[in-house]
């Protein structure tokens, strides 16, 4: 007998007739019971249930039938973890849920991305809960790190005080830097593309073979196409990485030749 998580065993009152009873009727019995209960929790453990019990039983009486009625219960289960993602959350904790996915990835994550994890929610909420989110830890000077909008999306950096003691911690190494011919190489394709290898020689007046090696070994550029010139040499742009890198948002935030002037 299938008692109601109430108690009350007159809610629902059903009968195991025995091993000469057919699958289909067990097998819809189990859907009709979770048809019939509106909390999740509980029909998710009684599914367990019945999925242990009756596979078994059936399993010994009825060869593999008892798979059929596992799948069928299987597939409850799915019903319910469905159910119990796409509750609505309510505004604090939906930036708490974006904290924390923030926290745990090492890449930005786009406000697109962000919606889709949390149930498919307006992407256009989620950025106005992002930069809200953004204000709140920026402003809390007693953090180690702040959240920034990087190559299109948003993650959690350390603040730059903080560089030398990461770079000791994981070892990295100050030849790992570029080089000023790969800095000058790469500032020459992110000012000027798309751009082929020969204009950036022309520019810089040396080969710039081995640099772009080094640039697209480093996933700072690719090839976007093909120039509509004589020999057809490739087009390189600079990467999402490359945004990355130096902390951009986007292409924009490059500084003007007139502000680097200046800084000359």
């Amino acid at each position: 007998m299938i008692v109601h998580p109430s108690g009350n065993k007159d809610n629902i009152n059903l009968v195991v007739r025995g091993p000469g009873y057919k699958s289909h009727v067990i097998a819809g019995v189990v859907r009709t019971y979770a048809v019939a209960l509106d909390w999740c929790n509980a029909l998710k453990s009684r599914a367990v249930f019945f999925m242990n019990y009756f596979s078994s039983w059936y399993s010994s009486r009825r060869n593999c039938k008892g798979q059929v009625l596992k799948k069928m219960t299987e597939e409850i289960l799915e019903d319910i973890e469905e159910c119990e993602q796409e509750e609505t959350l309510g505004r604090d904790e939906s930036k708490r849920a974006l904290y924390a996915l923030l926290f745990v990835s090492d890449r930005p994550l786009s406000a697109n991305r962000l919606a889709e994890a949390l149930g498919d929610t307006d992407p256009d909420i989620i950025a106005n809960l992002l930069e809200e989110l953004r204000e709140e830890l920026n402003t809390r000077k007693e953090l180690p790190y702040m959240l920034n909008e990087i190559a299109g999306g948003y993650q959690l950096v350390s603040q730059p005080e903080f560089a030398p003691y990461i770079r000791k911690l994981f070892q990295i190494k100050k030849s790992n830097r570029l080089s000023k011919a790969l800095l000058e190489t790469l500032a020459v394709i992110a000012y000027k593309q798309p751009v082929t290898r020969s204009e950036v020689e022309a520019i810089r007046g040396v080969s710039v073979s081995y640099a772009f090696e080094q640039l697209q070994e480093k996933r700072l550029i690719k090839i976007v196409g093909i120039a509509d010139l004589p020999g057809r040499p490739k087009l390189y742009r600079t990467t999402d990485e490359f945004l990355v890198s130096f902390g951009l948002k986007n292409l924009k935030e490059l500084p003007s030749l007139d502000e680097l002037q200046m800084l000359e």
